[in-house]
């Protein structure tokens, strides 16, 4: 049964959340719905995605899996069972007086199988406050475990910016062509030069942008089908 909880308007300028696909952030929101008390729930992809992504054509498994690689939720299993942790949900949501507690075994590092984050969030994860399940705190987080490196400065895409290997093997990673992967280059560097766009992170832009062309044209190809 779907729940009603919070949501904090930091949630939609986090930096961290906008490297996830733009259904894996509508798909967070929709988990702390279904999630029990304590933001434990069974990890069922297809029951997941029939509950919270109905309308829309993707694959609820990989949106769960980029979650968990950005830290937002930790996936589990306990006696052969998947479960997901969203991470610090009872610091951050207030559950009704009389939600049934929760009946889903906790993930433990010494009883439970767990598929391990990206390094990057592996750090954040072992800090014992750490607020990943509302942006608005990640910075802070990263202060007290990162304080001695300076925080990198958002700068502007180079005249003669050229797209690194590793950009286009990424990419080539997602089903896109050598091609269209150059035109898409192109159209990147147009678009960000001409806007004078300024990030710290542009290989994270230049995936939000490859991900947001995949969808569209998805979309344009279902539209022209009907």
């Amino acid at each position: 049964m779907a729940r009603a909880r919070n949501i904090k308007p930091s949630f939609f300028t986090n930096d961290r959340l906008s490297e996830c696909h733009p259904l894996a952030r509508l798909l967070f929101i929709g988990l702390w719905t279904i999630a029990d008390r304590e933001g434990r729930l069974e990890e069922r992809p297809k029951k997941i995605k029939a509950e919270i992504l109905p309308y829309d054509d993707c694959d609820c498994e990989s949106l769960l899996k980029q979650l968990h690689a950005y830290g937002f939720i930790q996936r589990y299993e306990v006696d052969n069972i998947k479960y997901i942790q969203i991470v610090n949900f009872t610091k951050h949501q207030n559950p009704h007086i009389k939600e049934q507690a929760s009946t889903i075994p906790a993930p433990d590092l010494h009883s439970a199988s767990m598929e391990l984050a990206r390094p990057l969030t592996d750090s954040l994860l072992l800090i014992p406050d750490s607020p990943l399940l509302i942006p608005e705190s990640i910075d802070s987080a990263r202060d007290k475990s990162h304080a001695s490196k300076p925080k990198k400065r958002a700068t502007r895409l180079p005249e003669d910016w050229g797209l690194p290997q590793e950009w286009g093997e990424w990419a080539e990673t997602q089903g896109l062509s050598g091609d269209e992967i150059l035109r898409q280059a192109e159209k990147f560097k147009d678009r960000q030069q001409s806007r004078g766009a300024a990030y710290s992170d542009w290989q994270a832009t230049w995936r939000n942008w490859i991900r947001n062309h995949i969808e569209w044209s998805a979309k344009n190809v279902q539209a022209q089908k009907r």
